[in-house]
């Protein structure tokens, strides 16, 4: 569970809040990068590992920050923060045909 340390601020907390977006964003692409490589992975379990960090990631990581800071709770959560989109540019991958790049 994410503990507040005394470094803690408002800053801090949103840089956090802006880097778990972006993680469930990538893991989110990595479960569509897969499913449309193999339209039954999703049904045959192969999703399950990433939805187990997705979950983990929301229950100890992202629940404590936004109950320490209520008002960076995003919109996608029926919260008030918008989270800015050049959070999510250079995605992993989109099911419009854009594909990973493998890193330099």
């Amino acid at each position: 569970m994410l503990r507040r340390c005394a470094e803690m601020t408002r800053d801090d907390a949103i840089k956090l809040n802006h880097l778990y977006a972006r993680i469930g964003a990538d893991l989110d692409q990595s479960i569509r990068f897969r499913m449309d490589r193999d339209p039954n992975y999703e049904n045959s379990g192969g999703a399950l590992p990433t939805a187990k960090v997705m979950g983990e990631m929301l229950t100890e990581l992202m629940n404590p920050l936004w109950n320490e800071f209520p008002d960076l709770l995003p919109k996608q959560m029926d919260g008030q923060y918008e989270i800015p989109q050049e959070v999510y540019d250079n995605p992993f991958y989109n099911s419009e045909g854009s594909e990973p790049q493998p890193s330099e």
